[in-house]
């Protein structure tokens, strides 16, 4: 899944990213009319958030308001998992989908899931 960045603020944003901790002035690191590629897709408080990797180089989640869908296919080692929390849909490769401990690991850059984070990036590249 291919998406482009079609805003680099939140001003503007739509209540329901204030609520979910984005303020006015937080940064996203990411250009506008720049391709980024979605490494996982979260439903987290009714707010549709993408892994993506930033301008820096991290990967980061960011809400889907920020971008336009290029490409909307997702790869084939994609999971969905539906819970019932905060967090209510991930899709994603099996160690960011597979329960939302699996998700709050990647989500807080836990270097077990990062490794298989980047592990996967790079097996991608040489696809």
């Amino acid at each position: 899944m291919l998406v482009v960045a079609k805003r680099d603020t939140f001003i503007g944003c739509p209540k329901k990213i204030k609520d979910a901790g984005y303020l006015e002035s937080s940064q996203t690191l990411i250009t506008v009319g720049t391709q980024y590629e979605v490494f996982a897709l979260a439903l987290f408080a009714g707010v549709p958030m993408l892994q993506i990797i930033n301008d820096l180089g991290y990967p980061v989640w960011l809400p889907s308001w920020l971008f336009q869908v290029t490409d909307m296919l997702l790869p084939s080692d994609f999971l969905c998992n539906l819970l019932e929390s905060e967090l209510e849909m991930i899709i994603g490769p099996d160690f960011v989908s597979r329960d939302e401990d699996s998700y709050r690991r990647m989500v807080e850059l836990d270097p077990t899931s990062v490794d298989a984070f980047w592990k996967r990036v790079n097996d991608r590249r040489f696809e």
